[in-house]
């Protein structure tokens, strides 16, 4: 009994769906492009999951020291991408390194990784305190009795 090749078309004597080795394999990358692009959702939600589980969230070495600006609390709250992302623009724009994404996401979990960490929360902990300094030094003057 003669059967077509369902991938070139070709009449074949023999068993399963495919004439050779080669038309074996472009059927099923067909077959794995047709299952991917039909279970696109379920398979994104259970890679975010697995991801989710798997990576967590990062671990933070530096504590918090009473109230902490806005973007340790941030960084302390986000997930690891978005902790790997905020901590390579924070490196950059505090002068500290140039890093890129990939860069920074290589050394995940290194202690090359938590010194960068500490480097920048130590900045953005600088930062916070001159500018609520200023603001306090402002308000006392405005507030102090004038000499008659």
């Amino acid at each position: 009994m003669y059967k077509e090749c369902v991938v070139c078309g070709k009449r074949f004597q023999g068993r399963g769906k495919t004439c050779s080795e080669a038309c074996s394999l472009e059927f099923k990358k067909q077959q794995s492009k047709r299952y991917r692009e039909e279970h696109k959702a379920e398979r994104a939600a259970y890679f975010r999951k697995r991801n989710q589980e798997h990576y967590g969230k990062a671990k933070i070495v530096t504590k918090s020291k009473g109230k902490d600006p806005d973007w340790i609390q941030k960084y302390t709250k986000a997930d690891r991408l978005t902790q790997i992302s905020m901590l390579a623009i924070a490196l950059t724009d505090c002068g500290i390194a140039l890093m890129t994404y990939g860069k920074l996401s290589m050394l995940w979990g290194t202690e090359q990784y938590e010194r960068y960490e500490q480097y920048v929360f130590k900045a953005k902990r600088k930062e916070y305190e001159s500018n609520n300094t200023s603001k306090k030094n402002s308000i006392k003057s405005k507030n102090r009795p004038k000499d008659i």
